[in-house]
């Protein structure tokens, strides 16, 4: 899964990518939340080493780009993990409750109009761009 943009891209486009990324690699794998949810519900009892280690590389790949902001004054300050935590758990989820949502829907449980994963990636976008911008100076606390 190739998440990183090119050097040139800004650390927010980045995210953007890391976003659409993990998504895609989500909808790629459908059996992939369930997994990943039982694994947390079972305190990961049935991930061996390796296993372990192509899932540290997503954690590795957003810190850095967090990292990248940080440095760059674009990001604020934020531990890398609350970042990772806070992009890839409400895609998990959300592709995960996509059986339920169907149900729902089907059985007109659920009245709301229906929200297409683009649009909720999109959504997961602007908001991590908003929760990691870099606070704006204003003139006054500039002086």
């Amino acid at each position: 899964m190739q998440l990183i943009a090119s050097g040139d891209a800004l650390p927010a486009e980045k995210i953007d990518q890391a976003i659409a990324g993990i998504a895609a690699f989500v909808r790629e794998h459908a059996f992939f939340p369930a997994i990943m949810l039982r694994e947390m519900a079972e305190g990961g009892v049935h991930l061996d080493r390796e296993t372990l280690a192509a899932l540290a590389k997503l954690p590795r790949t957003v810190a850095q780009i967090v990292q990248e902001g940080v440095r760059e004054r674009a990001f604020r300050s934020i531990h890398p993990l609350a970042a990772y935590f806070t992009m890839v758990a409400p895609i998990v989820f959300y592709l995960a409750a996509a059986p339920i949502r169907t149900e729902l829907t089907a059985r007109h449980f659920d009245h709301m109009p229906a929200l297409p994963t683009d649009a909720f990636v999109r959504h997961l976008q602007e908001t991590m761009r908003i929760a990691l911008a870099a606070p704006r100076s204003s003139p006054e606390t500039a002086r």
